[in-house]
């Protein structure tokens, strides 16, 4: 995917590029590749079309340097911080311009906190729904073992789906 106002070298790298140099999916994330085999994430996802969204942002990551990503900053636009940096923590950024993208009010906060009474409770997960942790914003994708597999950004400075333990998890939400 191109970043609008980006070089080539600012630009989200192709499936196989994230798999190949991508040293978040090393460890305990998890390559695109491995994660569909284990978990597919669903594409034509009615329900939370805000998850498609996100899906196509996978990869979207800051630039090191006085640099910033124009495509982060862009986040930032939906929420009152309006920051213009890929510096500036950007998890919840990211998930009110998914939900701005799906014609959804999202909080408009930059704070991770400010989802943990948006829209309703949900006493399970289901594909799409916004997971709260302590710090942290971030979409559910599927469950491995012990572990939920978040689709987010500001995850390693990316966009990336990696597991997060359960027991961390504060609340599962969904909008009205």
């Amino acid at each position: 995917m191109n970043v609008p106002g980006a070089t080539t070298s600012q630009t989200a790298p192709t499936t196989a590029a994230k798999a190949e140099n991508n040293p978040a999916d090393k460890a305990e994330n998890v390559s695109p590749d491995v994660a569909s085999q284990t978990a597919p994430a669903e594409r034509d996802n009615d329900d939370a079309p805000w998850f498609d969204i996100a899906i196509q942002e996978k990869g979207v990551k800051e630039i090191r340097g006085r640099v910033d990503n124009p495509r982060i900053v862009e986040y930032h636009q939906t929420t009152t911080l309006r920051a213009t940096d890929d510096e500036t923590p950007w998890c919840s950024a990211f998930v009110n311009w998914c939900m701005q993208q799906a014609d959804i009010q999202g909080t408009n906060s930059a704070s991770s906190r400010s989802w943990r009474n948006w829209g309703k409770r949900l006493r399970e997960p289901r594909k799409g729904c916004i997971v709260c942790f302590n710090g942290h914003v971030g979409f559910y994708d599927s469950e491995r073992g012990r572990k939920i597999m978040i689709l987010g950004g500001n995850q390693s400075n990316q966009v990336n789906i990696i597991p997060y333990s359960k027991s961390r998890v504060l609340t599962y939400r969904w909008p009205d």
